[in-house]
C-alpha cells in the first residue's frame, strides 16, 4: 500500500466543467481531466515553464509533475482525436488562495497550520 497523495497547488480556477468539440458526439461519454493535470498542462505547454519550475510552483517533485503532465497530455489527446467531451474534476488539489477549515471552530479561518480564529481557547 502506497502513501497518501498530498494535495497539489493550483494557481487558477477553471470556469468551465465540461468542454466539448464543435461536432457533438455524446454517445462516446467523456474523458476526465483533474485540475492538477490541467494546471501542469497550463504551466508547461501554455506558459512555457520548464518542468522543474512548474513543479516548484505546484509544490511537487519534478518526477511527479512529469507523470501528471504525461497523463494530462494523453487524456487531452484522446479527447481531441476521438472527439470526446472533456470533464474537469477537482481531484486532490489546493487552490492558491484557498483557506482551510479550522478543526476547532469548523469555520473557514485557517491558513496552513496556524489557526486565525479570534477565540483560539474555545473548543
Amino acid at each position: 500500500m502506497g502513501r497518501r497523495k498530498l494535495p497539489r497547488k493550483v494557481d487558477s480556477v477553471i470556469r468551465s466543467k465540461i468542454l466539448s468539440s464543435a461536432q457533438e458526439k455524446s454517445s462516446k461519454g467523456f474523458v476526465t481531466i483533474s485540475c492538477d493535470e490541467l494546471e501542469a498542462l497550463r504551466l508547461c505547454d501554455l506558459k512555457g515553464f520548464y518542468q522543474i519550475e512548474a513543479a516548484r510552483k505546484m509544490e511537487v517533485s519534478r518526477a511527479t509533475l512529469a507523470r501528471i503532465l504525461f497523463e494530462g497530455r494523453r487524456k487531452a489527446t484522446t479527447a481531441i482525436i476521438k472527439g470526446i467531451k472533456i470533464k474537469i474534476v477537482k481531484g486532490n488539489v489546493k487552490f492558491e488562495n484557498e483557506k482551510l477549515i479550522c478543526p476547532i471552530h469548523k469555520e473557514k479561518k485557517r491558513k496552513g497550520r496556524i489557526c486565525l480564529c479570534r477565540n483560539t481557547g474555545e473548543k
